[in-house]
């Protein structure tokens, strides 16, 4: 609810020949017209219209009604806050803005508000202003439903439910409300007009995420975030010969840390592969640096392997010595040459290709000496 003087021609209309607000917002330059007593206001004659003020704060949800009467209260109008209207909230805020009407023309600031009239003037007890010199801003239910909304999204990737909305609405109100989010005022003359600007209160959706981060739903949802970024990390430090916890032990958790701060995994993916090219010659240590793991660089190598020591391509770690003889710090074999060292490997003379290639030497030597036809 907007406390001021809307001087906006396309939103106003003419009421009794006093420039009234068409919307919820309450005027208060407000001049009580022929019809209404208020304080500025003429004799009462014939009927008493409704106070157009008045009928505007009716019109507002409980939590700005609430906001309200805490400034009328803080600056002497009230005995005590309340979220409902009564007659002696209406008493209040009619007095009020007639006296901010007042000030506002004696001290020459046309753009004087309710809400910094009722700030200026809140009293003190203890030697301690009960109120920081600033503006209340509560935010609307519309506002506050589509901030909500928006965080829940980002933060644990669905929309809120109808009741977690009127929740976080509360809660967001209720911090609102108290002097810690208050935003200091400065008035200062711009081009001969006076101009308020405001330094202060506090940031609504780091509120609303700080709630939701705190959630046992967004935690679950962190933990297995985390469990997937291990995984996708400890499956890169496998293509490179590594054992993730083994290998680079305590930097994980930090790693993991930095990419939920928003790090992009890529780089720590890279920080990987940088240990797993030491020792490896240049042309291999230029394709890990752009992102291709040894993994990779070894597939030929595996599936020549595989094929001849008859064995399942998943079967041959990276760290198996034939395999990694392939390639080295001084040279790399190549894809016929590597064939040709496998028959070496011990493991060469139990494969169907060893007998094979057994049985056909003996029968060979059999045909030579004329036992075989």
């Amino acid at each position: 609810m907007t406390t001021g003087a809307n001087t906006d021609p396309s939103v106003v209309e003419v009421w009794k020949n006093n420039t009234l607000s068409t919307g919820s917002s309450t005027v208060s330059n407000f001049r009580g017209g022929a019809g209404y007593g208020g304080v500025f206001g003429g004799q009462t004659t014939g009927t008493i219209v409704a106070d157009p003020n008045i009928t505007a704060l009716l019109k507002e949800p409980a939590s700005e009604i609430k906001r309200i009467s805490t400034l009328l209260k803080n600056a002497g109008y009230l005995k005590s806050a309340t979220s409902k209207y009564n007659k002696k909230l209406g008493d209040a805020y009619t007095l009020a803005t007639n006296d901010s009407i007042l000030e506002a023309d004696r001290s020459g600031r046309s753009e004087l508000t309710l809400d910094e009239f009722l700030v200026e003037n809140a009293q003190t007890e203890g030697g301690k202003q009960r109120i920081a010199t600033g503006t209340v801003t509560i935010t609307s239910p519309a506002k506050a439903a589509a901030l909500i909304e928006a965080r829940f999204k980002a933060e644990l990737g669905r929309a809120p439910t109808a009741e977690e909305l009127d929740k976080y609405t509360k809660r967001l109100n209720k911090r609102e409300s108290k002097p810690s989010a208050v935003s200091k005022a400065t008035p200062k003359m711009v081009g001969g007009r006076l101009i308020t600007t405001y330094e202060g209160g506090f940031e609504r959706d780091k509120f609303i995420n700080d709630i939701i981060r705190k959630s046992p739903e967004y935690k679950q949802k962190q933990e297995q975030a985390s469990n997937l970024t291990r995984q996708e990390l400890a499956k890169v430090a496998a293509a490179n010969g590594l054992d993730l916890s083994r290998d680079f032990g305590a930097s994980v958790d930090g790693w993991v840390k930095q990419i939920e701060s928003g790090t992009d995994i890529d780089t720590i993916k890279n920080v990987i592969r940088q240990t797993a090219k030491l020792g490896m010659p240049d042309r291999v240590s230029t394709l890990l640096d752009q992102g291709v793991d040894l993994e990779t660089v070894y597939s030929p190598y595996k599936r020549i392997m595989a094929s001849v020591l008859e064995v399942n391509p998943d079967s041959i770690s990276l760290n198996d010595p034939t395999l990694r003889g392939a390639i080295g710090q001084d040279r790399e074999m190549t894809l016929y040459d590597f064939q040709r060292s496998l028959r070496k490997d011990p493991r060469w003379q139990y494969t169907d290709n060893a007998r094979q290639e057994v049985s056909d030497a003996a029968l060979k030597v059999l045909q030579d000496f004329g036992f075989q036809g």
